[in-house]
């Protein structure tokens, strides 16, 4: 894709940051930016805006668990990863397992238009102009960051990167229900009317990735590794458009949050279904309502990435926006 180096200069009145400094193009602050916003790493408000006519209001995201830059066979996989994002060539990448450091030393390496947040191991380095949603002095209840990315075109879309319990449903229910209340804290809209991006590992699983054989195999890995049953009800309730509370067991409710999970409306899917080394799909990108009215996923990728970069894959959706 033919994109150019001008800055775009930016100084919307947004919703959801009216606490926030004005968002200007490459302008670099005066003082060093981990002092005026913890939540901040690198360029932040820095960005592309230059793009060819075919491209036009497109943005490539992606998510991937780093595992602290360590590959599915424990070695050091810095460079692997800088080399993995450059091939996929995407706007947005939400990091899981990524220090800070790390989140600024990659977003260097993959060139000066990038920009990085980063908090609590998550991190969204992107080379669209990108702003903190929020910062270390109201920090969000679960491992997560959150950031405004200014996509192509000039729409601002909040971009989420969560990162959900590994072993238990019941508490990323929890976690869920945590994120949701700081999130509609946040704006004065509800999450559904927002233009919302949630990308990362959830470490849930999906009721219809899994045929009975394949749900059964699933059940037996989780019971030689010390896990509880698989259970679906965290992405149910992300993906549920149902207003009435969701019945998540043990007498539990929450709201159906009425998210699309980009893969299941894209026109386009590639890769296997499985994204870590148990071959299930636990990373994901959803999208808001609001956002899935607006916009067209034009293809879903599985990108391998296991076991010489991370025990994760790369998993990508190219959005087309009205």
């Amino acid at each position: 894709r033919n994109r150019g180096s001008r800055a775009v200069a930016v100084s919307r009145s947004l919703a959801v940051s009216r606490s926030l400094p004005p968002l200007t193009g490459r302008q670099r602050p005066r003082r060093p930016l981990r002092t005026m916003w913890p939540f901040f790493s690198r360029n932040v408000g820095r960005g592309v805006t230059a793009v060819s006519r075919e491209v036009l209001h497109q943005m490539s995201v992606g998510t991937l668990n780093v595992h602290g830059f360590l590959n599915g066979r424990g070695e050091e996989s810095f460079d692997a990863v800088v080399a993995l994002l450059r091939r996929a060539d995407l706007d947005v990448i939400a990091l899981q397992e990524c220090p800070r450091k790390d989140a600024d030393r990659l977003a260097n390496e993959l060139g000066d238009e990038w920009g990085a947040v980063a908090y609590a191991g998550n991190a969204i380095i992107s080379r669209l102009a990108i702003q903190p949603l929020v910062d270390e002095r109201r920090p969000p209840p679960v491992r997560s960051v959150m950031a405004i990315i200014i996509s192509p075109g000039g729409r601002p879309v909040e971009v989420v990167c969560v990162h959900l319990d590994h072993r238990r449903e019941d508490l990323r229910i929890r976690e869920l229900r945590g994120l949701v209340a700081f999130l509609n804290n946040s704006g004065s809209a509800q999450l559904c009317q927002r233009n919302m991006l949630w990308l990362g590992d959830f470490n849930a699983l999906t009721r219809g990735d899994y045929g009975k054989a394949a749900a059964n195999s699933v059940a037996e890995v989780r019971v030689t590794n010390g896990w509880e049953p698989p259970r679906f009800e965290a992405t149910t309730v992300i993906t549920s458009n149902k207003r009435r509370a969701q019945n998540i067991g043990r007498g539990k409710q929450i709201p159906g949050l009425g998210f699309v999970d980009c893969r299941s409306v894209a026109a386009r899917r590639t890769g296997s279904i499985g994204t870590c080394r148990f071959d299930t799909r636990i990373d994901y990108a959803f999208m808001s309502k609001a956002l899935a009215d607006s916009c067209e996923v034009l293809s879903s990728k599985h990108i391998k990435a296991m076991p010489a970069v991370s025990d994760h894959h790369l998993v990508t959706a190219n959005l087309m926006l009205q």
